[in-house]
């Protein structure tokens, strides 16, 4: 088969940082493998520059879209040479207006993210995006946006 999978639990109180975990394979017969494996603890929020692609204007369709940021935390983690890989761990992007109308951004290349939000004809002069980013850890970050809305 050569194939297995393990999972583990490591403890709330672990500082974030890179690990390595020491595998024993002991075969029906008593024979022993033993393998190093590295991990991640990785508990930080991704972070995000979200920005509209032009005018946000009522009953108008705008482009927003979210940048994912390289960290002091993704560098201390993974250091500048695996900052691709990084940029790429935000497994999903949800923007949600005052309003209620909640959108998904789509991936459009590691770490970038777009979608169209449509301004309602009877926005406010101004209004509040609120994005939400989950990388592939589990964790969250959320950044407001305040948007300056044209006639």
């Amino acid at each position: 088969i050569d194939q297995w999978t393990c999972r583990f639990l490591v403890p709330r109180d672990t500082p974030e940082g890179n690990y390595f975990i020491e595998i024993i394979i002991t075969d029906r017969d008593g024979s022993q493998e033993r393998f190093s494996q590295p991990y991640t603890v990785d508990a930080s929020a991704p972070d995000l520059e979200v920005r509209l692609l032009g005018d946000a204007r009522r009953g108008e369709a705008v482009r927003v879209e979210a940048q994912q940021r390289f960290t002091e935390a993704d560098r201390a983690l993974h250091g500048p040479r695996r900052r691709a890989r990084i940029l790429s761990d935000v497994q999903r992007v949800r923007v949600e207006a005052e309003s209620g109308e909640t959108m998904m951004l789509r991936q459009v290349r590691p770490g970038l993210w777009r979608g169209s939000w449509q301004v309602p004809e009877d926005a406010p002069e101004s209004v509040s995006l609120r994005t939400t980013a989950y990388d592939m850890a589990g964790n969250r970050g959320e950044q407001t946006l305040d948007v300056d809305i044209t006639e």
